[in-house]
C-alpha cells in the first residue's frame, strides 16, 4: 500500500467517524449488551467484522458496482436489510410485551423485579448474536456505497485492487472492533443495574422502537 502518512491518517479519521455515528449496528451492540451481557456484545461484533469482510471481496471483486447499477438489485438488498432490522426492532418490541404481561400477573409482592437473567449464553443464543450482527451489517446499502465511493479514493495500485482493499478493511475492521467492544465494556459497568427487569422491559421497548425506526428509514432511503 503506497499511502502517505497523512492519506493513511485521513483514512483513519474518516472510518472512525463513520463506525461512531448511531445507526443500527450501534443499537444492536447496545441492546445484546444490556440485556444479555458482554458476550453477546461481543458476538454481534464479530457478525459485523464477518459482515465487513465478505462486502470487501464483493467490493475487491467488483461485484458491488453490478448490484450499485443495478436499481431493482439494490432496492431488493435494501429492503431486504431494513426488513430484518425492523423484524429485530417488533421481536424486542413483543418480548417487552410478554415480560410486561407476566410482571402483572405475578404475585404483587415484587418477585418479578428481584428476578435477574441469565448470563451464560446458550449455543443457539450465541448463533442468534453473531447472525444478528452479520445480517444487519451485510444487507445495509450503505455499505455498499461506503466501499464503491470512498475505498478506491485510497487504492493506489490498480492492479493489486484486491489486496489492498483487504488491507484497508483490516484497519477498518479493527476500529469497528475497537469501538464497539469499548461500547461493551461501557455498558457492562451498568450491568448490575440493567439486568432489572423493570429495566430490561425499557430496553427492549427503546431499542424496538429505534430499530423499527431505522429499518423505515433505510427502506425509505431513495
Amino acid at each position: 500500500m503506497q499511502l502517505s502518512a497523512a492519506e493513511f491518517l485521513s483514512f483513519i479519521g474518516i472510518v472512525t467517524l463513520l463506525v461512531m455515528f448511531p445507526g443500527p449496528n450501534t443499537v444492536l451492540v447496545m441492546q445484546s449488551a444490556g440485556l444479555r451481557g458482554k458476550r453477546a456484545g461481543f458476538y454481534n461484533i464479530a457478525g459485523i467484522v464477518t459482515a465487513l469482510y465478505v462486502q470487501a471481496v464483493i467490493s475487491a471483486w467488483g461485484l458491488s458496482l453490478i448490484v450499485l447499477r443495478s436499481a431493482a438489485l439494490y432496492r431488493l438488498i435494501q429492503y431486504i436489510g431494513a426488513g430484518y432490522i425492523i423484524y429485530l426492532g417488533l421481536a424486542s418490541l413483543y418480548a417487552a410485551s410478554r415480560m410486561n404481561r407476566d410482571d402483572a400477573s405475578a404475585s404483587p409482592d415484587g418477585a418479578a423485579e428481584d428476578r435477574r437473567p441469565k448470563e451464560t449464553l446458550s449455543g443457539e443464543a450465541i448463533f442468534q448474536s453473531y447472525l444478528n450482527g452479520f445480517i444487519t451489517n451485510l444487507f445495509n446499502p450503505k455499505v455498499i456505497l461506503f466501499f464503491i465511493s470512498f475505498f478506491p479514493q485510497f487504492v493506489r495500485r490498480q492492479n493489486q485492487v484486491f489486496g489492498e482493499t483487504l488491507l484497508l478493511v483490516v484497519v477498518y475492521s479493527l476500529i469497528v472492533i475497537l469501538w464497539y467492544s469499548a461500547l461493551v465494556c461501557f455498558i457492562a459497568k451498568f450491568r448490575h443495574w440493567l439486568a432489572r427487569r423493570v429495566i430490561q422491559r425499557r430496553i427492549k421497548t427503546l431499542t424496538g422502537l429505534l430499530l423499527c425506526g431505522l429499518g423505515i428509514k433505510i427502506a425509505s432511503q431513495k
